[in-house]
């Protein structure tokens, strides 16, 4: 009986398994991390509908609502019945609270009492986005990436990925601002 001990086979078997727990730990610890503070503010835009006259925008740090250009575009029509609301006291607004993570909805009248920032990036550091992929075998096996997760929303810091529930695809997504208050 041979008592040699093989190292060969040893690294054979052990280089693989440090290599997928080194993977698992670069794309896991990072979200783990990640504790986004700041609550969005958003709208739902109907993208599959041509009848949308405005959006939401933010100006001077107060939500108003704008003309839809898509739609003056491909309709030609500005008459007065296409113009965006003057009165928003009953457009409503939704908000996601990164504590309870729900959506809750608000008039734009009370978002507006809110201390809002419209930067593209939270005080803390995190971006609204969306998949950039169908996510593949890596992505699917170690944070369960699937087809659906191309329409989902995520808070991006660095290598941090955090999944948001807003109750919308990414494409009915119109981010406004960050709730700073």
């Amino acid at each position: 009986m041979n008592n040699k001990f093989d190292w060969k086979l040893f690294w054979a078997i052990s280089l693989p398994v440090l290599f997928i727990i080194a993977l698992a730990g670069i794309v896991l610890i990072p979200n783990a991390l990640a504790k986004p503070k700041y609550d969005i503010l958003f709208s739902e835009l109907n993208d599959y509908s041509y009848n949308q006259t405005y959006s939401l925008k933010m100006i001077n740090d107060k939500i108003t609502a704008q003309p839809s250009n898509r739609y003056n575009y491909n309709n030609n029509n500005t008459n007065s019945s296409n113009l965006p609301p003057t009165d928003l006291t009953q457009v409503n607004v939704k908000r996601y609270s990164q504590q309870t993570k729900k959506v809750e909805t608000l008039t734009v009248e009370q978002a507006n009492k809110l201390t809002l920032s419209a930067e593209s990036e939270s005080p803390d550091g995190f971006t609204v986005g969306g998949s950039n992929s169908y996510g593949g075998l890596v992505s699917d096996v170690l944070v369960g990436g699937s087809y659906d997760s191309y329409n989902q929303l995520y808070l991006i810091k660095g290598l941090a990925k955090k999944k948001i529930d807003l109750g919308t695809n990414r494409y009915g997504f119109n981010f406004l601002a960050w709730v700073i208050e």
